[in-house]
């Protein structure tokens, strides 16, 4: 007997929003992970969306613009208790409706993607 094929799941309005959104920087490709979406651009991944929420990749260049913004690392929940991913914080709602400034966080979380994974590979 055949199985059905399951509908996928459908993707959250955050997502849909953040791929409209950032279309004029190129095309962005979306994998679905753990329960949520991983965002690459040319090839590169900058960004998270989990549930309502996005979250940019963060380095020593760009973590102080979402300190000072006020916003915090992206956490789950495991066994052990809360995990934070440090690498990656949630982007202010306020960045997120102004177009231009959006678009430049989006770009400098690619480039801080992109210091990271070098500094991996000088090790």
């Amino acid at each position: 007997m055949a199985r059905a094929k399951r509908s996928p799941k459908p993707r959250p309005p955050v997502l849909l929003r953040t791929l409209q959104r950032l279309s004029p920087l190129g095309e962005i490709a979306e994998r679905a992970m753990f329960g949520g979406y991983a965002l690459y651009l040319d090839g590169v991944i900058f960004a998270l969306v989990f549930g309502d929420r996005l979250y940019f990749k963060v380095d020593d260049a760009n973590r102080p613009l979402y300190e000072k913004a006020g916003m915090a690392p992206f956490q789950y929940e495991t066994d052990s208790g809360t995990q934070a991913l440090v690498s990656y914080w949630e982007v202010p709602d306020k960045v997120r409706g102004k177009p231009d400034e959006f678009r430049n966080w989006a770009q400098e979380a690619q480039r801080a993607s992109r210091r990271l994974n070098a500094a991996k590979r000088r090790r």
